[in-house]
């Protein structure tokens, strides 16, 4: 992904300009499949959590599949809008404070021991305890086009602490490296995040 070609065999093929990469992680089943490493995973720009749909999107979902003739959807954009979209999310302002406050997030993922999270039980945990590695700096990266891109789907040309607050769950949940005592204390990774994100003072 980050070289942006493919190579198989001897040969290496370029990739097209742009590419996406989606990949899919079932928890409930992991038979058959392996792990990805951290490398690899740190390479993927967001993690997005998919749970069930809700029992009016379950309804449409029946309607459009199982009732309907349902015609396979047309192309609704170029290769030449996604790049146009690219260079405006690009061209959208990150004010040097807001830069500091994307590294601070990034920074406290590997010094989380003075951070607290509170368990289902109640029980109140260093976050520190529940982690094994920080994020890496493609996190920071990640943070920045990702502000930048919510910013611009919003209409504006300049991005706010709240596009990165919005943004930093999907940005980092994949990129922490969350041990054992996780699960044992009750604690979710996204309520392990929230923590972190909150013990930041956004600009």
């Amino acid at each position: 992904m980050q070289e942006r070609q493919v190579t198989i065999g001897p040969q290496t093929h370029a990739l097209p300009d742009p590419f996406v990469v989606m990949a899919t992680m079932n928890p409930l089943d992991s038979e058959g499949t392996y792990a990805l490493p951290i490398a690899q995973m740190d390479r993927f720009l967001m993690k997005v959590n998919v749970g069930y749909p809700t029992r009016d999107e379950e309804l449409q979902i029946l309607d459009r599949f199982a009732i309907a003739d349902t015609q396979p959807l047309q192309n609704v954009a170029t290769l030449d809008d996604v790049r146009d979209w690219r260079a405006q999310a690009h061209a959208v302002h990150l004010d040097d404070k807001l830069k500091r406050y994307i590294v601070e997030l990034v920074a406290v993922t590997r010094e989380a021991q003075r951070i607290t999270v509170v368990t289902d039980a109640g029980a109140s945990l260093p976050a520190g305890d529940l982690i094994d590695y920080g994020a890496s700096p493609r996190a920071t990266l990640a943070l920045a086009y990702l502000a930048r891109a919510r910013a611009l789907l919003e209409g504006r040309d300049f991005a706010l602490p709240d596009d990165v607050r919005a943004v930093a769950p999907r940005a980092l949940r994949h990129r922490i490296g969350f041990n054992y005592r996780l699960s044992t204390a009750g604690v979710s990774a996204d309520r392990a995040i929230d923590a972190l994100i909150a013990a930041v003072p956004a600009p």
